[in-house]
């Protein structure tokens, strides 16, 4: 279990640097930049453990974790994007999507069903 996690959280990363790498000039990495691959996947499992949501199946934590997971992939390239916008609104923009995998993460763990195994 843990090394999925692992495997999941190289894979957010080496996608969060190859955002970074494609922007060039464009985006300047930050430390919220390194926060997205993980931040998702731990608040997943601080609610796990707090027993927050049902009852974790072995589907349940494949279904959530991916999602999960996927969302923090995606953090870092909506940012590539806008980082081609001319708005005063980027940086507020960026902060806003560093909250966006720790929301998926509750929404998943309190609104999710038991699944079967």
């Amino acid at each position: 279990m843990i090394s999925g996690i692992v495997f999941f959280a190289v894979i957010c990363g080496s996608s969060g640097y190859a955002a970074l790498k494609f922007s060039g000039e464009r985006i300047k990495p930050g430390i919220l930049d390194y926060v997205y691959p993980v931040t998702g996947i731990t608040v997943w499992f601080f609610l796990y453990a707090a027993g927050f949501g049902s009852v974790v199946s072995g589907t349940n934590f494949l279904y959530e974790t991916f999602l999960v997971i996927t969302v923090s992939i995606l953090i870092p390239w909506i940012r590539f994007i806008l980082s081609f916008a001319n708005s005063r609104y980027v940086s507020v923009i960026s902060l806003i999507l560093t909250i966006i995998p720790v929301f998926a993460a509750a929404s998943l763990r309190l609104l999710m069903p038991c699944l079967p195994l």
